[in-house]
């Protein structure tokens, strides 16, 4: 059985996501269909733009938000802010127009490199934070601090920064690993730190990018540390190398038993298959998930192994793939080529009800190793009838 999930997901693929240059071309109507899907998976928050930056985007993120509360959708929307009081003012002026509440994510860059080229010092970006924080309170509003480049944060000023957010009724501290240069350890230490030092409710966000591949190997130890909100984009797109993918971090929370029931899973494909025919993105076939080959074999220890498998007709076993693949809407298929046995061929024969017989089996898998073919399931089933 699952249990209560208390880890909530921060959908980014509308912001973050779309940062990545040839991935900014969805319309509205399409953001509206993806907030309808992630609405349907049970995603608990998504960011839908950044105030101020330009005219456009706050038009866009006003009509979002309007369609959020006219289809009464569960999904929060939160937009992303410069530590700036104007950017929540604008925020507070859409809030009261519209009669919704709207959270904010207010970032400021913190690592010392940042620092330095802004010509900012500590005494700044404190003073910024301390500014925000008091009109977010004055206001009633529900606000989150995001520490962008966290990871490269000075530990005795992010003591200070805690010390201050502490002082507010701030709703959560977001940690951002912004060049995706951390991995497990540094993360889990890091996240530890700030949870060890926070009071009250406050909660800890993770904002991960996947430069060194680690994206989402840091969100599994930031959760380890006492994160209980991960940022996250579908196909891990984003900028440069991408952000924490969506799909994979939840299917490693399923794989851990601590997914919700709140979360439909065949809902992820759908999402996919949306922004593969508006986005144009190529997925690789060995991506997890949803990759052609992620479910796929062709080699004949294991087509045998899964040809007893379908004999049993056990859904709850599946041998050779780490969960079910119904899981994620998908099934298992098997291929045909040199490293196959008879036991590919027996499957499919069975699958398709291909009228295989024993001498034909073992022609046909001669046929293919001697010639160096290679068949997936339609082409094979093809193959034969021809």
């Amino acid at each position: 059985m699952s249990k209560i999930m208390t880890i909530q997901i921060f959908e980014e693929t509308l912001r973050d996501g779309l940062q990545s240059c040839n991935f900014s071309n969805l319309s509205i109507e399409d953001k509206k269909n993806i907030i309808i899907l992630f609405d349907r998976l049970g995603i608990e928050a998504c960011n839908l733009g950044f105030i101020n930056s330009s005219v456009r985007e706050n038009d866009e993120i006003i009509e979002l938000i309007s369609f959020i509360k006219s289809k009464q959708l569960r999904i929060e929307p939160y937009v992303i802010c410069r530590m700036k009081t104007s950017d929540l003012e604008e925020v507070n002026c859409i809030s009261k127009k519209l009669e919704i509440k709207i959270s904010s994510l207010l970032y400021i860059g913190v690592s010392r490199k940042r620092m330095y080229i802004e010509g900012w010092d500590e005494i700044y970006i404190y003073d910024a934070i301390f500014k925000v924080l008091n009109f977010a309170k004055d206001h009633e509003m529900q606000v989150s601090i995001a520490l962008e480049d966290s990871t490269r944060m000075d530990e005795k000023f992010l003591k200070k920064i805690i010390s201050l957010i502490n002082d507010f009724p701030v709703y959560s501290i977001a940690l951002a690993d912004t060049l995706g240069i951390s991995d497990y350890e540094q993360t889990l230490k890091l996240v530890s730190f700030v949870k060890k030092r926070l009071r009250g409710n406050i909660i800890i966000e993770w904002h991960g990018h996947n430069d060194l591949g680690l994206a989402v190997s840091n969100s599994l130890a930031a959760i380890k540390g006492g994160a209980k909100r991960i940022h996250t984009c579908m196909l891990g797109i984003g900028e440069r190398c991408g952000n924490t993918s969506t799909e994979q971090l939840l299917i490693n929370l399923y794989m851990k038993n601590e997914l919700s029931s709140n979360i439909h899973m065949k809902e992820l494909r759908k999402i996919v298959k949306l922004l593969q025919n508006k986005l144009k993105i190529d997925i690789p076939k060995n991506y997890p998930c949803f990759g052609e080959y992620s479910f796929f074999t062709c080699a004949g220890t294991h087509g045998a192994a899964i040809y007893k498998e379908n004999i049993l007709d056990d859904n709850r076993i599946s041998v050779f793939t780490p969960y079910i693949p119904q899981v994620l809407g998908r099934t298992m298929e098997v291929g045909v080529n040199r490293t196959s046995g008879e036991g590919n061929i027996k499957y499919l024969n069975s699958k398709y009800s291909l009228g295989l017989d024993e001498k034909k089996i073992k022609n046909i898998l001669e046929y293919v190793k001697c010639n160096n073919l290679f068949f997936n399931e339609k082409e094979f089933v093809h193959f034969v009838k021809s």
